[in-house]
């Protein structure tokens, strides 16, 4: 699955930090994970996940360069994409690193990944449970044409209004949209809950990653995988598990539906009591009952819609 993160905003909304975590959590979770950057600015993902003390020179040959160029002139095969890739440690090769472009001219770099990503992106998820991106912020062509080829996109948001109308005024074109708040405060007036009911469409697909100090000195520390398996731990018991449908009928849908009735036998009840119905306006109330009120004098003889009379469930069972 290629999942494609992005923000409308340069720096503000935390795009790597959140992918990274993301990343990281899938990989812990024993799923086979790519991770790769399109930034021609900025594109240091290596330093968090790898070390700070590793030489660049050693990566000089792998990430989205080296996609490009063995693109282009073979055909990428697992043991390529393997090879083009940096494996992040600690995580018995279930994380492959693509780091971002080493190129001078961004010109022509953004060229050239506009006619070449989307096949490399495939290529890549292929041999990937997930294939998690860290896309350049803001409208750049190539950027709205990554998230055009990913299966689902990471809007990635933050707790300021401002950024969020602006963000509204252009929203992202996809049918499978995802909205996160990195460096969450729940302690700020604008809480997810009141973002909600400010912006309906948050109302669904939202979720936040609280600020954590530790994880973002982790990072500049070259120690995030570190930080991530000591603190990250889905071994302790589940207290709850929630399922929620929204959107299933229209808005001018008047009836109240659940999960497990069938839909075949609530419509058969339902032609079948505006038949009683139908029989009593015509005929008169006492005209049609069900054959347990027969099994009692009293219970035949009251009109349960002007008497309003309740009877307790023991009742009818004698």
């Amino acid at each position: 699955m290629k999942v494609a993160f992005w923000s409308n905003v340069h720096g503000q909304t935390g795009v790597t930090s959140n992918v990274i975590a993301l990343a990281l959590m899938a990989a812990i979770e024993k799923k086979k994970v790519a991770l790769l950057q399109s930034h021609f600015v900025l594109n240091n993902m290596s330093k968090p996940l790898v070390g700070t003390d590793v030489n660049p020179e050693e990566f000089r040959d792998t990430g989205i360069d080296a996609l490009i160029r063995d693109y282009k002139s073979r055909a990428l095969s697992e043991d390529v994409i393997r090879t083009d890739a940096i494996t992040v440690p600690n995580l018995n090769r279930r994380c492959d690193l693509y780091i971002g472009t080493g190129r001078q001219n961004e010109a022509d770099y953004e060229r050239e990944l506009l006619t070449v990503f989307e096949d490399i992106y495939d290529s890549v998820d292929k041999f990937h449970n997930l294939s998690f991106i860290d896309v350049r912020s803001g409208y750049r062509e190539v950027s709205q044409s990554i998230l055009s080829c990913a299966d689902v996109v990471v809007v990635c948001l933050n707790q300021n209004t401002h950024v969020i109308d602006r963000y509204f005024a252009k929203p992202v074109d996809s049918n499978n949209v995802y909205y996160l708040f990195g460096n969450y405060d729940e302690n700020s007036k604008f809480t997810l809950k009141n973002l909600q009911k400010k912006y309906p469409a948050l109302r669904k697909r939202s979720a936040t990653i609280a600020h954590n100090a530790e994880f973002m000195d982790a990072q500049n520390d070259g120690q995030a995988v570190q930080f991530m398996l000591k603190n990250y731990n889905w071994s302790k018991p589940i207290r709850s598990v929630g399922v929620r449908g929204a959107d299933l009928v229209t808005d001018n849908y008047w009836e109240q539906i659940d999960l497990f009735s069938s839909v075949e036998k609530r419509e058969k009840q339902m032609k079948m009591d505006s038949a009683v119905d139908e029989i009593r306006r015509r005929f008169g109330f006492y005209s049609i009952q069900r054959g347990l009120m027969y099994r009692d004098r009293i219970l035949s003889a009251v009109n349960a819609k002007e008497e309003h009379t309740v009877h307790p469930h023991g009742y009818f069972l004698g």
